[in-house]
């Protein structure tokens, strides 16, 4: 197993990545959270603990790769949402 975590303003991405079921990789899970501003909470601003299906990616760091750039955008959006 392999984990990440990075800052991003207000929020704190998440990152897990796991070695496949299946055997052709590694899959990936991400949370997104509001850690501080007048918003912040311990709720997750979003979740997905199956990303892309479950697809297999050639190697964890792939895979976390994927992970916080997905966190990224959730971010981007919810900042985008709240201007």
């Amino acid at each position: 197993m392999h984990f990440d975590e990075v800052d991003d303003g207000d929020f704190r991405i998440y990152a897990e990545a796991q070695d496949s079921k299946l055997g052709d990789g590694y899959t990936t899970s991400v949370v997104v959270k509001r850690v501080r501003g007048p918003n912040a909470s311990c709720d997750d601003v979003f979740r997905e603990d199956d990303i892309a299906c479950g697809h297999g990616w050639p190697s964890g760091s792939e895979a976390l790769s994927y992970a916080v750039t997905l966190g990224t955008r959730v971010i981007r959006r919810q900042l985008l949402m709240s201007a």
